[in-house]
C-alpha cells in the first residue's frame, strides 16, 4: 500500500480522520470575513495564506463603474469555488457551508444586476430574442457596400 509505512498522524491530519480538532478541523479554520481580501490573496483562509518572499498583494486601481462591479462579481466568483473546494473534504462543515450559501445568493444578484446594466456576462446568459449581435444588413448586404 502506499502509505503503509507513513505516520498515520499526518494522513490523518490531512483527511480529517477521527478527531475533529486536528489541525484542519470542523469549526477550526480561520476563514477572511472579506472576499476582496481573499480574491487578492488567492484563498479565502486566512491561516493557508503564504506570501512569496517579500511580496505582497496589491488592490488594483478600477477606473470605472462597470470595472468595479466586474470586479465584485468575479470576487464572489472565486469565495464560491474556494469554499466549494473545501466543502468537498469537509461537508460537515456548516459554517464554511453558510458562507457558501450566502456567496451563492450574492453572485446569483451581482450577476443579475451586471447583465442588466452592461449585458451578457457568458454566453449562457445570453437572451437570444431580445439581443441583436449586429443590426441587419450586414455590411457586405448593403447596396453600396464595397464587399459586392
Amino acid at each position: 500500500m502506499l502509505f503503509e509505512n507513513a505516520d498515520n498522524s499526518y494522513i490523518d491530519m490531512l483527511f480529517n480522520v477521527g478527531n475533529s480538532n486536528n489541525y484542519h478541523g470542523l469549526n477550526k479554520v480561520p476563514y477572511t470575513q472579506d472576499d476582496t481580501e481573499g480574491f487578492l490573496r488567492g484563498n479565502m483562509f486566512s491561516n493557508e495564506y503564504e506570501p512569496y518572499k517579500n511580496m505582497t498583494y496589491i488592490k488594483p486601481k478600477l477606473k470605472t463603474e462597470r470595472e468595479r462591479d466586474l470586479f465584485k462579481v468575479m470576487e464572489v466568483a472565486f469565495a464560491i469555488n474556494d469554499y466549494n473546494l473545501y466543502l468537498d473534504v469537509h461537508p460537515e462543515d456548516q459554517k464554511i457551508l453558510s458562507k457558501y450559501k450566502a456567496c451563492t445568493e450574492k453572485f446569483r444578484r451581482l450577476t443579475k444586476e451586471y447583465e442588466e446594466k452592461y449585458g451578457p456576462l457568458s454566453i449562457d446568459a445570453a437572451n437570444y430574442k431580445t439581443f441583436k449581435w449586429i443590426e441587419s444588413p450586414w455590411p457586405w448586404e448593403k447596396e453600396d457596400s464595397k464587399y459586392v
